[in-house]
């Protein structure tokens, strides 16, 4: 086969002899897996070891939480910064967020303090998650999970927000010091 540019939505990805419908991926997950793209992440990133990526045994989980920088975190300028800092530790493409144990945010706030100076919560159900595409990893300790992508665009991110539901109260939040948005 001759050389053929991958158009990938409205973008051109690159131009190779990957065919993502020879080898049965969509085009989102071309984007991670298209030599040309890996080529363009090594120059930008280097040979970077990247730390091992351990992950937890874990069941999927039920409700997640986004607590990061609040209201605003799944902003793309946000969560481009996000995912960059997962790629540049363990070369996946992922932003974090915290399981809420079977339902209970007090709980989550005295695994996770720093969820009770949240006035507000974005919300997420882990199988919506993994039904639109995105695989959750339990990363780190419980309740740690990162939400994966295929690749940093504002179309995943725009696709990755619609799942996210809220803002809701939260029912674990502490009036003892400055709200955070």
């Amino acid at each position: 086969m001759d050389e053929k540019a991958h158009v990938i939505g409205d973008q051109q990805c690159c131009r190779c002899t990957y065919f993502s419908a020879h080898l049965g991926i969509d085009d989102r997950h071309h984007r991670a897996l298209c030599p040309a793209r890996i080529r363009r992440d090594r120059a930008k990133y280097g040979d970077v070891v990247f730390e091992p990526l351990i992950l937890r045994e874990e069941s999927i989980p039920g409700l997640l939480i986004v607590v990061r920088l609040g209201m605003r975190t799944l902003e793309d300028e946000h969560l481009l910064r996000s995912v960059d800092q997962t790629h540049g530790r363990w070369g996946i493409w992922g932003f974090s967020v915290l399981e809420v144990p079977e339902g209970d945010y007090h709980r989550l706030a005295l695994l996770r303090p720093i969820v009770s100076d949240r006035r507000q919560l974005l919300v997420a159900e882990g199988q919506q998650l993994l039904d639109a595409g995105f695989p959750l990893l339990p990363t780190l300790d419980y309740p740690h999970w990162t939400v994966t992508l295929s690749a940093p665009t504002p179309d995943q991110f725009a696709h990755i927000r619609s799942l996210f539901h809220g803002p809701i109260d939260n029912p674990a939040y502490s009036a003892t010091t400055e709200p955070i948005q």
